[in-house]
């Protein structure tokens, strides 16, 4: 989205994840609800421009900026 100059915000990314998603299991309620589950992780993601953590993992380290040796 910021490639095409648009800010992302929620329902943008929900139809963003709306046009990749698909419906594969119609009418079945656990699939449903995870789809719904995945649908939020991804909206708040694309909204914050950053990975949300998994929830009971460890959260990556923030890089570090590298430093070279001038010549």
């Amino acid at each position: 989205m910021t490639s095409q100059g648009v800010t992302p915000d929620a329902k943008r990314c929900g139809a963003a994840f709306e046009a990749i998603a698909t419906e594969d299991i119609p009418d079945a309620r656990p699939w449903q609800t995870w789809r719904e589950q995945v649908r939020q992780f991804y909206v708040d993601s694309c909204v914050s421009g950053k990975p949300k953590p998994v929830p009971g993992a460890v959260a990556p380290a923030s890089p570090t900026p590298s430093t070279t040796a001038s010549r």
